[in-house]
């Protein structure tokens, strides 16, 4: 039979893991069905309200199912990395803990890739979600398809069915890349299918407006060179506009006896040119940032205990 692993990371989340059990238990059935094994893999990023207990005493009594312990909570894209370095199936996809995104979307694009589809991904169509997270949510999307990926999904997505050649990519991407839009970037033709985003039942999410702005600058500064392009062009303008004006004054002064403007024009000049300078060293210092973090060698993920089929405790 093939085989589709189904990395889910968990922070937190507790009260939704006797929902989540439950579903993905009806999700390995109705998948048997299509002639298809699950390899269920999940990941605790360093929960503190239960949530690692609860996922350790599933695994005990469920020997087929991966759990991957961290050793610090290294955010939910590492999380998800470190979950899809133990998958071993034909596909993979990755789902949320929270049950926002209905587990019953993997069936759907089960059965899509089963048709001959190599890349499935869910589009959310609509979200029931406070009207702040609709808002920055909507503004993030709209950023990304400005600047970067034109065909962009207008509602984003999380859920991706790729083949497990793809691993390697996604595993030995940038520390600071997000995993939607390397993805995206691929090139690859997607089966999208429409769903709508439930509402959370049980607790905050974690995906803060804080943690969109880091993503959609790692994304403008990670897939194009539009911000380099900006301070040439600025540079470019500032120059031509300083020189424009400088010429002005000089020959204003030479041939009409006008006096050359003093401090108050000196000080807007200053503190224009200042801004400008500003500017293009915050541009030219997320780059290095990215640089460094690539090149410090730290780790994205560290295991701290693995429980699964073949050795119920190692490491």
């Amino acid at each position: 039979m093939r085989v589709l692993s189904l990395v889910i990371p968990v922070f937190n989340n507790q009260p939704t893991l006797p929902e989540l059990f439950k579903r993905v238990s009806n999700l390995r059935i109705e998948l048997t069905k299509l002639g298809v094994n699950l390899e269920l893999i999940l990941v605790d990023d360093f929960s503190t309200d239960g949530s690692r207990e609860t996922l350790v005493d599933y695994c005990d009594n469920n020997p087929e199912i991966k759990l991957v312990l961290l050793s610090k909570n290294f955010g939910g894209i590492n999380a998800s990395k470190a979950g899809w370095s133990k998958a071993t199936g034909d596909v993979f996809t990755t789902l949320a803990s929270d049950l926002q995104e209905p587990p019953e979307l993997v069936l759907e694009m089960a059965s899509e890739w089963l048709k001959g589809h190599q890349f499935v991904v869910c589009e959310r169509i609509s979200r029931n979600d406070h009207i702040k997270e609709r808002f920055t949510s909507g503004l993030f999307y709209r950023v990304l398809r400005k600047f970067v990926f034109h065909n962009y999904p207008t509602g984003g997505f999380d859920l991706a069915l790729l083949p497990n050649r793809f691993l390697p990519t996604l595993l030995e991407s940038a520390k600071s890349v997000y995993p939607a839009a390397l993805i995206w970037s691929l090139g690859l033709k997607p089966k999208v299918i429409s769903y709508h985003r439930g509402a959370r039942k049980h607790g905050k999410s974690g995906w803060t407006l804080r943690k969109k702005i880091n993503a959609v600058i790692n994304i403008i500064f990670g897939f194009t060179n539009k911000p380099l392009r900006f301070v040439v062009i600025l540079g470019g303008i500032t120059s031509c506009l300083s020189f424009t004006y400088g010429s002005v004054v000089v020959l204003s002064s030479l041939f009409q006896g006008n006096e050359i403007p003093g401090f108050a024009t000196l000080v807007t000049l200053l503190t224009f040119l200042f801004g400008i300078v500003i500017i293009i060293l915050g541009i030219i210092s997320e780059y290095l940032w990215l640089i460094f973090l690539e090149i410090n060698k730290r780790p994205t993920f560290v295991i701290e205990r693995e429980f699964n089929c073949s050795s119920k405790r190692m490491r």
